[in-house]
């Protein structure tokens, strides 16, 4: 019961690879073995652990011992670790030091490894893997109700354990993002040439076609249109002669105004800045989110460069969160 941890510092040192400046640590053992058959059970109460310089050594686990730390040490300071053993002695292989250090290395891998599960599970949280992702719209930097829901449960984490810090990647996508962008570039273009227009003719006058074409002549040039308007048959009047009997062309009216509307989406400018600026708006949204729903020091979120994606179909844009140690 309470040993004092700065006495054990040379084997953290040496096995963990970090001095102990501070806490203590009750112990709870119960080994057996009969038949040669080993079944151990390691119940470990720390608290107030604190760890010093990091140290090389040939001999430590290289295993995130601070990270596993931060994970399992509650808001009063207590790490609380149970840890069984098991092995067959018999085996001349095997001996009872690395079986009970590498009992102890799975555990640590595995709460490591999954940091956002292992979380969960502590507030009764299911699915904890989903919060290591916020999804939003492409172009857009607001977060939706579900993505705000993993937000509040990723907070009641942050409450539970004060030695984690949380990574936050905002991302873009160079295909999903772009044509997004793109797309309200344009529809803001429109619209404003449609209020000037609206100030010169009556309402009843203006027709789509004659504000996408007046944008599509200022961008490419008079030729390109009606070239366009060829493949689409747009020349009413146009015919070709077939005996003694004149045969009109069917216009694709529609396939036209969608072609001069798409052609117009894609030419529109974006740049890599804009992109970053989104990218770098989404994890800002981020942070203000769980900053304002708890009362969580700002020093606990970092924002990080922004994740570059090119995905090819599922068009949600995924920024992944990532948990680290004080």
């Amino acid at each position: 019961d309470n040993i004092e941890l700065h006495n054990v510092t040379p084997y953290s040192v040496k096995f963990a690879g970090y001095k102990l400046e501070q806490g203590k640590m009750s112990l709870d053992l119960s080994y057996t073995i009969k038949y040669g058959q080993l079944q151990g059970s390691n119940q470990m109460l720390l608290n107030k652990i604190t760890l010093g310089d990091e140290i090389e050594s040939e001999d430590a686990t290289g295993l995130p011992v601070k990270l596993a730390i931060a994970l399992l040490k509650d808001p009063e300071g207590n790490i609380d670790l149970d840890v069984d053993v098991e092995g067959d002695l018999n085996d001349p292989q095997i001996s009872m030091g690395p079986l009970v250090g590498q009992a102890f290395e799975k555990v640590v891998l595995n709460i490591v490894s999954s940091p956002f599960s292992f979380l969960g599970n502590l507030v009764g949280i299911r699915n904890g893997e989903e919060m290591k992702n916020i999804q939003f719209i492409p172009g857009r930097k607001e977060l939706l109700p579900p993505q705000k829901q993993k937000l509040t449960n990723l907070n009641k984490v942050l409450t539970e354990r004060p030695d984690i810090i949380l990574k936050i990647y905002g991302a873009y996508d160079l295909v999903f993002d772009k044509k997004a962008l793109q797309q309200e570039k344009f529809d803001t273009l429109y619209v404003s040439r449609l209020k000037v227009d609206s100030n010169s003719y009556p309402k009843e006058k203006i027709v789509q076609s004659e504000i996408l074409e007046m944008l599509y002549k200022e961008l490419f040039s008079d030729s390109t249109l009606v070239r366009l308007q060829n493949n689409y048959n747009i020349d009413e009047k146009a015919g070709v002669e077939e005996g003694d009997r004149e045969v009109m062309r069917n216009p694709d009216r529609l396939g036209y105004l969608n072609a001069l509307q798409q052609q117009l989406i894609a030419a529109q400018p974006i740049t890599e800045t804009e992109l970053i600026q989104l990218a770098h708006e989404r994890s800002q949204t981020i942070r203000k989110f769980l900053i304002g729903t708890a009362d969580l020091a700002e020093k606990r979120f970092v924002i990080v460069e922004p994740d570059v994606l090119e995905k090819k179909d599922d068009e949600w844009i995924p920024c992944r969160l990532e948990i680290d140690a004080r």
